[in-house]
Protein backbone atom coordinates (compact mmCIF):
# COMPACT_ATOMS: atom_id res chain seq x y z
CA UNK A 1 0.00 0.00 0.00
CA UNK A 2 2.72 2.24 1.05
CA UNK A 3 4.75 1.44 -2.25
CA UNK A 4 1.64 2.62 -4.28
CA UNK A 5 1.31 5.47 -2.59
CA UNK A 6 4.53 6.90 -3.62
CA UNK A 7 4.22 5.57 -7.12
CA UNK A 8 0.83 8.34 -7.07
CA UNK A 9 2.99 10.45 -5.83
CA UNK A 10 5.58 10.50 -7.60
CA UNK A 11 2.87 10.53 -11.20
CA UNK A 12 1.79 14.04 -9.37
CA UNK A 13 4.68 15.39 -8.74
CA UNK A 14 5.95 14.47 -12.29
CA UNK A 15 3.13 15.57 -14.02
CA UNK A 16 3.09 18.82 -11.87
CA UNK A 17 6.70 19.54 -13.30
CA UNK A 18 6.12 18.92 -16.75
CA UNK A 19 3.60 21.63 -16.22
CA UNK A 20 5.96 23.74 -14.79
CA UNK A 21 8.61 23.66 -17.44
CA UNK A 22 5.72 23.68 -20.22
CA UNK A 23 5.42 27.64 -18.75
CA UNK A 24 8.92 28.05 -20.45
CA UNK A 25 7.48 26.90 -24.20
CA UNK A 26 4.67 29.76 -23.72
CA UNK A 27 6.63 32.79 -25.69
CA UNK A 28 7.31 29.92 -28.89
CA UNK A 29 3.43 29.98 -29.19
CA UNK A 30 2.21 33.52 -28.23
CA UNK A 31 5.00 35.64 -30.20
CA UNK A 32 5.65 32.97 -33.28
CA UNK A 33 8.64 34.20 -35.21
CA UNK A 34 8.99 37.72 -33.49
CA UNK A 35 10.04 35.91 -30.27
CA UNK A 36 13.80 36.38 -29.51
CA UNK A 37 16.44 33.34 -30.30
CA UNK A 38 20.02 32.80 -29.15
CA UNK A 39 21.33 33.27 -32.66
CA UNK A 40 25.00 32.32 -31.98
CA UNK A 41 25.61 28.98 -33.76
CA UNK A 42 21.98 28.80 -33.99
CA UNK A 43 20.33 30.65 -36.21
CA UNK A 44 23.52 31.60 -38.29
CA UNK A 45 24.71 27.46 -38.56
CA UNK A 46 22.77 24.56 -37.56
CA UNK A 47 19.27 25.51 -38.19
CA UNK A 48 20.92 25.93 -42.06
CA UNK A 49 22.40 22.34 -41.65
CA UNK A 50 19.14 21.06 -40.80
CA UNK A 51 17.10 22.82 -43.23
CA UNK A 52 19.46 21.89 -46.23
CA UNK A 53 19.53 18.23 -45.12
CA UNK A 54 16.33 17.84 -45.04
CA UNK A 55 15.84 19.63 -47.98
CA UNK A 56 17.91 17.15 -49.89
CA UNK A 57 17.07 14.08 -47.79
CA UNK A 58 17.98 11.13 -50.15
CA UNK A 59 18.66 13.12 -53.11
CA UNK A 60 22.65 13.48 -53.03
CA UNK A 61 25.38 14.31 -50.81
CA UNK A 62 25.93 17.30 -52.42
CA UNK A 63 24.54 20.93 -51.69
CA UNK A 64 24.66 23.48 -54.70
CA UNK A 65 23.66 26.60 -52.14
CA UNK A 66 26.79 26.83 -49.97
CA UNK A 67 30.23 28.25 -51.15
CA UNK A 68 29.49 26.81 -54.72
CA UNK A 69 28.74 23.79 -53.24
CA UNK A 70 30.01 21.55 -50.49
CA UNK A 71 29.92 18.37 -49.70
CA UNK A 72 26.85 17.03 -47.51
CA UNK A 73 29.37 16.13 -44.50
CA UNK A 74 30.46 19.89 -44.54
CA UNK A 75 26.57 20.82 -43.01
CA UNK A 76 25.97 18.02 -40.63
CA UNK A 77 23.10 18.65 -38.50
CA UNK A 78 24.59 17.77 -34.66
CA UNK A 79 20.73 15.95 -33.87
CA UNK A 80 20.53 13.61 -37.21
CA UNK A 81 17.08 12.58 -36.26
CA UNK A 82 16.25 16.49 -35.97
CA UNK A 83 16.72 16.33 -39.64
CA UNK A 84 12.63 15.07 -39.72
CA UNK A 85 11.20 17.52 -37.67
CA UNK A 86 12.62 20.18 -40.63
CA UNK A 87 11.73 18.00 -43.59
CA UNK A 88 7.96 17.92 -42.25
CA UNK A 89 7.54 21.77 -40.60
CA UNK A 90 8.42 25.06 -41.23
CA UNK A 91 12.04 25.90 -39.41
CA UNK A 92 10.63 27.80 -37.02
CA UNK A 93 7.75 25.07 -36.43
CA UNK A 94 10.88 22.20 -36.55
CA UNK A 95 12.96 24.44 -34.00
CA UNK A 96 9.99 24.91 -31.40
CA UNK A 97 9.50 21.25 -31.20
CA UNK A 98 12.87 20.84 -31.01
CA UNK A 99 13.13 23.13 -28.30
CA UNK A 100 9.98 21.18 -26.66
CA UNK A 101 11.74 17.87 -26.84
CA UNK A 102 15.18 18.83 -25.76
CA UNK A 103 12.99 20.69 -22.52
CA UNK A 104 10.49 17.86 -21.94
CA UNK A 105 13.61 15.12 -22.20
CA UNK A 106 15.95 17.21 -19.47
CA UNK A 107 13.13 17.29 -16.90
CA UNK A 108 11.90 13.63 -17.80
CA UNK A 109 15.45 12.19 -17.85
CA UNK A 110 16.63 14.23 -14.63
CA UNK A 111 13.33 12.81 -12.74
CA UNK A 112 13.53 9.14 -13.37
CA UNK A 113 17.62 9.13 -12.65
CA UNK A 114 16.90 10.88 -9.72
CA UNK A 115 13.92 9.26 -8.29
CA UNK A 116 15.89 5.67 -8.67
CA UNK A 117 19.05 7.33 -6.71
CA UNK A 118 16.99 9.29 -4.21
CA UNK A 119 14.27 7.27 -3.93
CA UNK A 120 12.41 10.67 -3.69
CA UNK A 121 9.98 11.92 -6.36
CA UNK A 122 10.35 15.39 -4.43
CA UNK A 123 14.06 15.63 -5.17
CA UNK A 124 13.53 14.51 -8.47
CA UNK A 125 10.83 16.77 -8.86
CA UNK A 126 13.07 20.23 -7.81
CA UNK A 127 16.13 19.09 -9.41
CA UNK A 128 14.35 18.17 -12.93
CA UNK A 129 12.49 21.45 -12.87
CA UNK A 130 16.14 23.27 -12.49
CA UNK A 131 17.84 21.69 -14.84
CA UNK A 132 14.90 21.76 -17.70
CA UNK A 133 15.34 25.53 -17.17
CA UNK A 134 18.89 25.55 -18.17
CA UNK A 135 19.63 27.60 -21.56
CA UNK A 136 20.58 24.65 -23.57
CA UNK A 137 21.10 25.23 -27.17
CA UNK A 138 17.89 23.01 -28.85
CA UNK A 139 20.08 22.40 -31.92
CA UNK A 140 22.03 20.59 -30.68
CA UNK A 141 19.26 18.12 -29.19
CA UNK A 142 19.89 15.52 -26.74
CA UNK A 143 23.15 15.64 -26.71
CA UNK A 144 23.97 17.32 -23.12
CA UNK A 145 20.23 17.07 -21.71
CA UNK A 146 19.75 13.52 -22.60
CA UNK A 147 22.23 11.96 -20.77
CA UNK A 148 19.76 11.54 -17.52
CA UNK A 149 17.84 9.32 -19.87
CA UNK A 150 20.60 7.32 -21.28
CA UNK A 151 22.08 6.53 -18.08
CA UNK A 152 18.50 5.72 -16.68
CA UNK A 153 18.21 3.05 -19.64
CA UNK A 154 21.69 1.51 -19.34
CA UNK A 155 20.37 1.28 -15.50
CA UNK A 156 17.26 -0.58 -16.73
CA UNK A 157 19.04 -3.05 -18.61
CA UNK A 158 21.98 -3.81 -15.99
CA UNK A 159 18.98 -5.09 -13.58
CA UNK A 160 17.49 -6.50 -16.81
CA UNK A 161 14.20 -4.51 -16.47
CA UNK A 162 12.11 -2.69 -18.98
CA UNK A 163 14.38 -4.25 -22.03
CA UNK A 164 12.23 -2.84 -24.87
CA UNK A 165 11.41 0.37 -23.80
CA UNK A 166 15.48 0.87 -22.49
CA UNK A 167 16.86 0.30 -25.94
CA UNK A 168 14.60 1.90 -27.78
CA UNK A 169 15.62 5.09 -25.31
CA UNK A 170 19.16 4.67 -25.95
CA UNK A 171 18.24 4.66 -29.88
CA UNK A 172 16.38 7.76 -29.47
CA UNK A 173 19.37 9.39 -27.49
CA UNK A 174 21.82 8.59 -30.02
CA UNK A 175 19.51 9.19 -33.18
CA UNK A 176 18.49 12.96 -31.38
CA UNK A 177 22.51 13.79 -30.16
CA UNK A 178 26.02 14.51 -31.58
CA UNK A 179 28.17 11.63 -32.15
CA UNK A 180 31.67 14.19 -32.89
CA UNK A 181 30.62 17.09 -30.14
CA UNK A 182 29.64 14.41 -27.52
CA UNK A 183 28.70 11.00 -28.44
CA UNK A 184 32.29 9.54 -28.64
CA UNK A 185 32.96 10.51 -24.91
CA UNK A 186 29.68 8.51 -24.70
CA UNK A 187 30.67 5.34 -26.08
CA UNK A 188 34.13 5.60 -24.74
CA UNK A 189 32.78 5.78 -21.11
CA UNK A 190 29.98 3.45 -22.04
CA UNK A 191 32.46 0.61 -23.10
CA UNK A 192 34.56 1.15 -20.19
CA UNK A 193 31.67 0.78 -17.75
CA UNK A 194 30.94 -2.76 -19.45
CA UNK A 195 34.39 -3.92 -19.60
CA UNK A 196 34.42 -2.91 -15.58
CA UNK A 197 30.80 -4.68 -15.41
CA UNK A 198 32.27 -7.93 -16.79
CA UNK A 199 35.25 -7.82 -14.91
CA UNK A 200 33.10 -7.40 -11.81
CA UNK A 201 30.59 -10.14 -12.82
CA UNK A 202 33.83 -12.45 -13.09
CA UNK A 203 35.26 -11.38 -10.03
CA UNK A 204 31.84 -12.08 -8.17
CA UNK A 205 31.70 -15.78 -9.92
CA UNK A 206 28.88 -14.66 -12.46
CA UNK A 207 28.55 -15.52 -16.38
CA UNK A 208 28.99 -12.53 -18.35
CA UNK A 209 26.29 -13.79 -20.44
CA UNK A 210 23.86 -12.71 -17.57
CA UNK A 211 24.82 -8.71 -18.94
CA UNK A 212 23.28 -9.62 -22.19
CA UNK A 213 20.74 -6.89 -21.85
CA UNK A 214 23.58 -4.42 -21.25
CA UNK A 215 25.25 -5.43 -24.34
CA UNK A 216 21.95 -4.82 -26.43
CA UNK A 217 22.15 -1.60 -25.24
CA UNK A 218 25.55 -1.37 -26.03
CA UNK A 219 25.08 -2.44 -29.53
CA UNK A 220 22.03 0.16 -29.84
CA UNK A 221 23.96 2.94 -29.33
CA UNK A 222 26.76 2.06 -31.49
CA UNK A 223 24.55 1.06 -34.15
CA UNK A 224 22.69 3.89 -34.03
CA UNK A 225 25.78 6.17 -34.19
CA UNK A 226 27.40 4.29 -37.01
CA UNK A 227 24.34 4.67 -38.88
CA UNK A 228 23.38 8.48 -38.33
CA UNK A 229 27.15 9.08 -39.05
CA UNK A 230 27.97 6.68 -41.88
CA UNK A 231 29.18 9.48 -44.29
CA UNK A 232 31.57 11.15 -41.45
CA UNK A 233 32.99 7.74 -40.69
CA UNK A 234 33.22 7.11 -44.38
CA UNK A 235 35.05 10.70 -45.03
CA UNK A 236 37.71 9.15 -42.22
CA UNK A 237 38.40 6.18 -43.42
CA UNK A 238 38.63 6.71 -47.30
CA UNK A 239 41.18 9.63 -46.25
CA UNK A 240 39.49 12.09 -47.78
CA UNK A 241 38.82 11.41 -50.48
CA UNK A 242 35.71 12.64 -52.65
CA UNK A 243 34.70 10.76 -56.12
CA UNK A 244 38.59 9.29 -56.55
CA UNK A 245 39.51 12.91 -55.70
CA UNK A 246 41.67 14.10 -52.97
CA UNK A 247 39.62 16.04 -50.65
CA UNK A 248 41.47 18.46 -48.12
CA UNK A 249 38.94 20.15 -45.06
CA UNK A 250 40.18 23.46 -44.31
CA UNK A 251 40.40 22.09 -41.21
CA UNK A 252 44.21 21.14 -41.87
CA UNK A 253 44.97 24.64 -40.93
CA UNK A 254 43.10 25.13 -38.00
CA UNK A 255 45.29 26.36 -35.33
CA UNK A 256 45.00 25.68 -31.69
CA UNK A 257 46.22 27.82 -28.70
CA UNK A 258 47.36 26.10 -25.51
CA UNK A 259 45.59 27.07 -22.94
CA UNK A 260 47.79 29.67 -20.65
CA UNK A 261 45.59 30.56 -18.05
CA UNK A 262 44.97 27.28 -16.13
CA UNK A 263 42.50 28.49 -13.26
CA UNK A 264 40.01 29.99 -15.44
CA UNK A 265 39.91 27.00 -18.03
CA UNK A 266 39.64 24.93 -15.31
CA UNK A 267 36.58 26.43 -14.18
CA UNK A 268 35.22 27.08 -17.44
CA UNK A 269 35.27 23.22 -18.25
CA UNK A 270 34.41 21.92 -14.39
CA UNK A 271 31.11 24.66 -14.09
CA UNK A 272 29.92 24.68 -17.60
CA UNK A 273 30.49 26.84 -20.78
CA UNK A 274 27.95 29.06 -20.50
CA UNK A 275 27.26 29.29 -24.46
CA UNK A 276 26.92 25.44 -24.84
CA UNK A 277 26.93 23.61 -21.64
CA UNK A 278 25.74 26.04 -18.55
CA UNK A 279 25.52 24.68 -15.31
CA UNK A 280 25.80 27.59 -12.88
CA UNK A 281 27.01 25.19 -10.27
CA UNK A 282 29.42 27.05 -7.96
CA UNK A 283 26.84 26.78 -5.61
CA UNK A 284 26.38 23.17 -5.62
CA UNK A 285 29.85 22.52 -4.97
CA UNK A 286 29.57 24.88 -2.09
CA UNK A 287 26.61 22.60 -0.99
CA UNK A 288 28.36 19.62 -0.92
CA UNK A 289 31.16 20.75 0.64
CA UNK A 290 29.57 22.12 3.92
CA UNK A 291 27.61 18.69 3.65
CA UNK A 292 30.36 17.30 3.78
CA UNK A 293 32.03 18.67 6.54
CA UNK A 294 28.22 18.32 8.69
CA UNK A 295 28.49 14.57 7.93
CA UNK A 296 32.16 14.37 9.07
CA UNK A 297 31.40 16.34 12.43
CA UNK A 298 27.96 13.81 12.80
CA UNK A 299 30.27 10.73 11.92
CA UNK A 300 27.92 10.13 8.79
CA UNK A 301 30.71 9.22 6.64
CA UNK A 302 28.94 6.62 4.37
CA UNK A 303 26.28 9.45 3.16
CA UNK A 304 29.21 10.99 1.21
CA UNK A 305 30.63 7.94 -0.54
CA UNK A 306 28.81 8.16 -3.75
CA UNK A 307 28.59 11.76 -3.58
CA UNK A 308 31.86 12.02 -3.72
CA UNK A 309 32.76 9.57 -6.39
CA UNK A 310 30.63 11.54 -8.68
CA UNK A 311 32.19 14.94 -7.67
CA UNK A 312 35.53 13.24 -8.41
CA UNK A 313 34.60 11.62 -11.35
CA UNK A 314 33.15 15.25 -12.62
CA UNK A 315 36.71 16.89 -11.17
CA UNK A 316 38.58 14.00 -13.61
CA UNK A 317 36.70 14.58 -16.77
CA UNK A 318 37.75 18.32 -16.24
CA UNK A 319 41.24 17.69 -16.00
CA UNK A 320 41.01 15.27 -18.46
CA UNK A 321 39.83 18.16 -20.77
CA UNK A 322 42.42 20.90 -19.50
CA UNK A 323 45.22 18.45 -20.02
CA UNK A 324 43.79 17.98 -24.42
CA UNK A 325 44.37 21.78 -24.01
CA UNK A 326 47.51 21.80 -22.39
CA UNK A 327 50.84 22.89 -24.10
CA UNK A 328 51.83 19.60 -23.49
CA UNK A 329 49.45 17.55 -25.20
CA UNK A 330 49.30 20.23 -28.11
CA UNK A 331 53.17 19.17 -28.65
CA UNK A 332 52.47 15.34 -28.49
CA UNK A 333 49.39 13.51 -29.12
CA UNK A 334 47.81 16.30 -31.09
CA UNK A 335 50.77 16.80 -34.14
CA UNK A 336 48.62 13.46 -35.80
CA UNK A 337 46.08 13.70 -38.51
CA UNK A 338 42.46 14.31 -37.17
CA UNK A 339 43.96 14.76 -33.48
CA UNK A 340 45.07 18.30 -34.71
CA UNK A 341 41.72 19.99 -34.72
CA UNK A 342 39.73 17.36 -32.57
CA UNK A 343 37.95 18.93 -29.37
CA UNK A 344 37.75 16.13 -26.97
CA UNK A 345 37.96 18.82 -24.41
CA UNK A 346 34.18 18.75 -25.11
CA UNK A 347 33.83 15.67 -22.98
CA UNK A 348 33.02 18.55 -20.47
CA UNK A 349 29.62 18.79 -21.84
CA UNK A 350 28.97 15.68 -19.61
CA UNK A 351 28.84 18.00 -16.60
CA UNK A 352 26.37 19.91 -16.70
CA UNK A 353 23.98 17.16 -16.10
CA UNK A 354 26.46 15.45 -13.23
CA UNK A 355 25.95 18.67 -11.31
CA UNK A 356 22.47 18.45 -10.91
CA UNK A 357 21.80 14.67 -9.95
CA UNK A 358 24.98 15.44 -7.45
CA UNK A 359 22.79 18.30 -5.98
CA UNK A 360 19.77 15.60 -5.77
CA UNK A 361 22.48 13.23 -3.97
CA UNK A 362 22.96 16.91 -1.64
CA UNK A 363 19.12 17.32 -0.70
CA UNK A 364 19.16 13.39 -0.43
CA UNK A 365 21.75 13.62 2.65
CA UNK A 366 20.05 16.62 4.08
CA UNK A 367 17.12 14.58 4.80
CA UNK A 368 19.02 11.62 5.72
CA UNK A 369 20.72 14.05 8.67
CA UNK A 370 17.18 15.46 9.47
CA UNK A 371 16.37 11.74 10.02
CA UNK A 372 19.06 12.17 12.45
CA UNK A 373 16.78 13.01 15.12
CA UNK A 374 14.87 9.70 15.54
CA UNK A 375 11.58 8.75 17.42
CA UNK A 376 13.80 9.28 20.86
CA UNK A 377 14.35 12.70 20.02
CA UNK A 378 11.65 15.09 21.64
CA UNK A 379 8.37 15.91 19.15
CA UNK A 380 9.59 19.77 18.85
CA UNK A 381 13.07 18.39 18.00
CA UNK A 382 12.01 16.28 15.42
CA UNK A 383 9.80 18.86 13.75
CA UNK A 384 12.24 21.45 14.08
CA UNK A 385 14.52 19.44 12.27
CA UNK A 386 12.23 18.87 9.77
CA UNK A 387 11.60 22.82 8.90
CA UNK A 388 15.53 22.90 8.59
CA UNK A 389 15.89 20.70 6.35
CA UNK A 390 13.18 21.19 3.85
CA UNK A 391 13.27 25.04 4.80
CA UNK A 392 16.98 24.53 3.69
CA UNK A 393 16.49 22.72 0.33
CA UNK A 394 13.71 25.09 -0.83
CA UNK A 395 15.91 28.33 -0.19
CA UNK A 396 18.66 26.64 -2.17
CA UNK A 397 16.18 26.33 -4.63
CA UNK A 398 15.34 29.53 -4.81
CA UNK A 399 18.19 30.81 -5.09
CA UNK A 400 19.36 28.25 -7.71
CA UNK A 401 15.64 29.32 -9.75
CA UNK A 402 16.77 32.68 -9.38
CA UNK A 403 20.32 32.27 -10.92
CA UNK A 404 19.07 29.89 -13.86
CA UNK A 405 16.07 32.36 -14.69
CA UNK A 406 18.61 35.42 -15.25
CA UNK A 407 20.41 33.43 -17.41
CA UNK A 408 17.35 31.54 -19.56
CA UNK A 409 16.02 31.99 -22.66
CA UNK A 410 12.52 32.50 -21.11
CA UNK A 411 14.06 35.65 -19.23
CA UNK A 412 14.45 37.58 -22.61
CA UNK A 413 11.42 35.93 -23.46
CA UNK A 414 9.07 36.49 -21.05
CA UNK A 415 10.31 40.30 -20.98
CA UNK A 416 9.31 40.48 -24.68
CA UNK A 417 6.13 39.67 -24.07
CA UNK A 418 5.56 41.87 -20.61
CA UNK A 419 7.13 44.99 -22.00
CA UNK A 420 6.96 44.81 -25.96
CA UNK A 421 7.12 48.46 -26.36
CA UNK A 422 10.43 49.08 -24.84
CA UNK A 423 11.87 45.84 -24.36
CA UNK A 424 13.62 45.18 -28.08
CA UNK A 425 15.93 42.60 -28.88
CA UNK A 426 16.71 40.83 -32.19
CA UNK A 427 13.71 38.15 -33.49
CA UNK A 428 13.66 34.90 -35.46
CA UNK A 429 12.38 37.68 -38.20
CA UNK A 430 14.11 39.82 -37.51
CA UNK A 431 17.60 37.74 -38.47
CA UNK A 432 16.51 36.20 -41.45
CA UNK A 433 15.15 38.76 -42.36
CA UNK A 434 12.33 37.64 -44.76
CA UNK A 435 10.99 40.97 -45.82
CA UNK A 436 14.02 42.29 -46.69
CA UNK A 437 15.17 38.96 -48.70
CA UNK A 438 11.92 38.45 -50.37
CA UNK A 439 12.20 42.37 -51.91
CA UNK A 440 15.80 41.49 -53.32
CA UNK A 441 14.75 38.34 -54.91
CA UNK A 442 11.98 40.01 -56.31
CA UNK A 443 13.91 43.18 -57.33
CA UNK A 444 16.44 40.88 -59.18
CA UNK A 445 14.16 38.89 -60.83
CA UNK A 446 11.99 41.60 -62.56
CA UNK A 447 15.47 43.21 -63.57
CA UNK A 448 17.02 40.10 -65.02
CA UNK A 449 15.33 37.80 -65.16
CA UNK A 450 17.32 35.04 -63.37
CA UNK A 451 16.43 32.66 -61.16
CA UNK A 452 18.65 32.37 -57.65
CA UNK A 453 20.43 29.41 -59.33
CA UNK A 454 21.75 31.87 -61.91
CA UNK A 455 24.03 34.15 -59.66
CA UNK A 456 25.89 34.07 -56.50
CA UNK A 457 25.90 36.48 -53.84
CA UNK A 458 27.81 37.24 -50.47
CA UNK A 459 27.47 39.57 -47.26
CA UNK A 460 29.49 42.57 -45.72
CA UNK A 461 28.74 43.42 -42.39
CA UNK A 462 25.60 40.79 -41.69
CA UNK A 463 25.68 37.26 -41.49
CA UNK A 464 25.02 35.34 -44.92
CA UNK A 465 22.80 33.45 -42.90
CA UNK A 466 19.38 35.23 -44.00
CA UNK A 467 20.35 35.00 -47.89
CA UNK A 468 21.18 30.95 -47.08
CA UNK A 469 17.98 30.70 -45.30
CA UNK A 470 15.88 32.27 -48.09
CA UNK A 471 18.06 30.04 -50.78
CA UNK A 472 20.32 32.50 -52.37
CA UNK A 473 23.63 30.91 -53.94
CA UNK A 474 26.18 31.79 -51.76
CA UNK A 475 29.87 32.59 -51.56
CA UNK A 476 30.29 32.78 -47.98
CA UNK A 477 28.94 30.60 -44.94
CA UNK A 478 29.75 29.21 -41.83
CA UNK A 479 31.05 25.20 -42.36
CA UNK A 480 33.30 23.27 -40.27
CA UNK A 481 33.80 20.94 -43.02
CA UNK A 482 34.97 22.56 -46.72
CA UNK A 483 37.11 22.38 -48.93
CA UNK A 484 40.63 24.08 -48.22
CA UNK A 485 41.25 25.16 -51.75
CA UNK A 486 37.76 26.66 -51.50
CA UNK A 487 38.91 28.73 -48.57
CA UNK A 488 42.28 29.73 -50.66
CA UNK A 489 40.43 31.09 -53.30
CA UNK A 490 38.08 33.18 -51.19
CA UNK A 491 40.97 34.29 -49.54
CA UNK A 492 41.89 35.99 -52.40
CA UNK A 493 38.90 38.42 -52.30
CA UNK A 494 39.13 39.55 -48.98
CA UNK A 495 43.16 39.28 -48.81
CA UNK A 496 43.73 43.54 -48.92
CA UNK A 497 41.52 43.80 -45.40
CA UNK A 498 43.06 40.66 -43.35
CA UNK A 499 46.63 42.54 -44.40
CA UNK A 500 45.10 45.90 -42.11
CA UNK A 501 43.78 43.77 -39.49
CA UNK A 502 45.30 41.24 -37.80
CA UNK A 503 42.28 40.34 -35.25
CA UNK A 504 40.26 39.12 -38.95
CA UNK A 505 43.10 37.91 -40.69
CA UNK A 506 44.20 35.40 -37.24
CA UNK A 507 40.29 35.07 -37.39
CA UNK A 508 39.80 34.02 -40.81
CA UNK A 509 43.39 31.98 -41.46
CA UNK A 510 43.37 30.47 -38.17
CA UNK A 511 40.11 28.94 -38.28
CA UNK A 512 38.09 29.90 -40.67
CA UNK A 513 34.78 28.07 -39.98
CA UNK A 514 33.26 31.49 -40.90
CA UNK A 515 34.21 32.18 -44.65
CA UNK A 516 32.71 35.29 -44.34
CA UNK A 517 33.72 38.35 -46.58
CA UNK A 518 35.40 40.82 -43.66
CA UNK A 519 36.35 44.02 -43.41
CA UNK A 520 39.11 45.87 -41.16
CA UNK A 521 37.05 48.71 -40.68
CA UNK A 522 34.19 46.71 -39.09
CA UNK A 523 35.88 43.75 -37.70
CA UNK A 524 34.90 39.94 -37.70
CA UNK A 525 30.95 41.85 -36.71
CA UNK A 526 28.40 40.33 -38.73
CA UNK A 527 25.21 41.79 -37.27
CA UNK A 528 25.48 45.58 -38.08
CA UNK A 529 22.10 47.27 -37.50
CA UNK A 530 20.72 50.18 -39.39
CA UNK A 531 20.74 51.87 -36.55
CA UNK A 532 24.66 51.59 -36.19
CA UNK A 533 25.93 51.21 -39.42
CA UNK A 534 28.21 53.78 -40.66
CA UNK A 535 30.28 53.87 -44.09
CA UNK A 536 32.83 51.92 -45.67
CA UNK A 537 35.36 54.38 -46.01
CA UNK A 538 37.81 52.43 -48.43
CA UNK A 539 36.79 48.87 -48.49
CA UNK A 540 39.42 46.78 -50.23
CA UNK A 541 37.92 43.34 -52.07
CA UNK A 542 39.44 41.91 -55.00
CA UNK A 543 36.36 41.90 -57.28
CA UNK A 544 38.30 39.65 -59.95
CA UNK A 545 38.46 37.01 -57.11
CA UNK A 546 34.89 37.52 -56.36
CA UNK A 547 33.86 37.43 -59.68
CA UNK A 548 36.07 34.49 -60.70
CA UNK A 549 33.94 32.47 -58.08
CA UNK A 550 31.03 33.75 -59.83
CA UNK A 551 29.68 36.63 -57.37
CA UNK A 552 27.15 39.10 -58.67
CA UNK A 553 25.58 40.84 -56.37
CA UNK A 554 26.74 41.76 -52.55
CA UNK A 555 24.20 42.52 -49.46
CA UNK A 556 26.08 45.06 -47.56
CA UNK A 557 24.84 46.26 -44.16
CA UNK A 558 26.57 49.70 -44.57
CA UNK A 559 26.83 51.91 -47.64
CA UNK A 560 30.39 51.14 -49.74
CA UNK A 561 31.76 54.89 -50.28
CA UNK A 562 34.44 53.71 -52.94
CA UNK A 563 32.03 51.20 -54.57
CA UNK A 564 33.00 52.28 -58.07
CA UNK A 565 36.51 52.34 -57.72
CA UNK A 566 35.96 48.33 -56.95
CA UNK A 567 33.73 48.27 -59.97
CA UNK A 568 30.46 47.59 -57.68
CA UNK A 569 27.46 49.66 -58.56
CA UNK A 570 24.67 50.38 -55.59
CA UNK A 571 21.38 49.00 -57.67
CA UNK A 572 19.01 49.47 -54.30
CA UNK A 573 18.76 49.93 -50.47
CA UNK A 574 16.51 48.20 -48.53
CA UNK A 575 15.05 47.95 -45.56
CA UNK A 576 11.30 48.34 -43.50
CA UNK A 577 10.36 49.78 -39.91
CA UNK A 578 10.69 46.67 -38.60
CA UNK A 579 13.74 45.34 -40.02
CA UNK A 580 16.97 45.05 -38.18
CA UNK A 581 19.11 45.52 -41.49
CA UNK A 582 19.21 47.89 -43.53
CA UNK A 583 20.89 45.97 -46.87
CA UNK A 584 22.41 48.02 -50.11
CA UNK A 585 22.27 45.56 -53.19
CA UNK A 586 25.80 46.49 -55.07
CA UNK A 587 25.77 44.41 -58.59
CA UNK A 588 29.33 44.25 -59.70
CA UNK A 589 29.28 45.78 -63.33
CA UNK A 590 32.79 43.69 -64.75
CA UNK A 591 33.10 40.28 -64.73
CA UNK A 592 35.82 37.69 -64.68
CA UNK A 593 36.66 36.79 -68.78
Amino acid sequence: MKHKMSQYRNILLYAAGLLIVCLSLIPYFVLGEDVWVFFHDQLDGEVLNYIYQAKYLFQSSHIPELMNGIPGTGMLPPAPFGVFFYAVCSPFAAYVWMQTLVTFTAYTGMFLLLCRITKDGRIAFLCGCLFAYLPFMPVYGLSIVGLPLLIYAFWNLYRNQKRILSVALIIFYAGFSSFALIGYGVCAIAAVAVIFLFISAAGNGKKPAEKGSVLSGMAALYGTYLCCNASLFGEILLSGTKGGEVFRSHREEIVQTAVTDYGNELHRLLFGDAVYAPAFAEWILALTVLLAVLCLASKKKELLRIPLLLLGGMFGVAFLALFWKSPLCMASIRQFGPLRYFQADRISWMLPPAWYVLLGMDFRIICSLKNGFGEKKERRKRIAAAVAAYGSILLFCGFCTGIIYKNSFFYHQIRQMVFPDTYKIMTWNQFYAGDIMEKIEAYIKDKTGNEKAEYRVASLGMSPAPALYHGFYCLDGYSNNYSLSYKHAFRRIIAKELAGDEGIRRYFDEWGNRCYIMSAESGTAPMISKYQASVYEDLQLDTQAFSELGGKYLFSAMEIKNCKDMGFVLEDVFETPSSYYKVYLYRLEKEAP
